[in-house]
């Protein structure tokens, strides 16, 4: 059975909204910030990258192989806390569209 959207009172449509508007910008907040991450740390792993091939001292390539380890690391976390951004964004998106609520109030 469909469920069908309950009418709610002016107040409670208001703090609805709001809370929605803060949560979805939130989630984007966090992607965008998340994002920027993952295009630094990547710049840095390329440039580790370049050191590392320029490099003939074995304790110089050690230490510079373990940054950019590190780096990959924080590369891959990173690149999980987009997706899971990613995830919560479509989900308020989703519970939104479940609940009626208008499109506009998520843009």
């Amino acid at each position: 059975m469909d469920e069908q959207p309950t009418t709610l009172d002016a107040s409670t449509l208001a703090r609805d909204e709001e809370y929605r508007q803060d949560r979805i910008t939130s989630a984007r907040d966090g992607r965008r910030r998340a994002r920027l991450i993952v295009a630094a740390l990547q710049n840095r792993i390329d440039g580790l990258w370049a050191d590392l091939t320029t490099r003939d001292d074995p304790l110089q390539r050690r230490e510079i192989e373990q940054d950019r380890n590190d780096a990959l690391q924080e590369l891959q976390r990173t690149e999980a806390e987009v997706d899971r951004l990613d995830l919560e964004i479509r989900d308020v998106q989703e519970e939104a569209r479940q609940s009626g609520v208008p499109p506009g109030w998520l843009r």
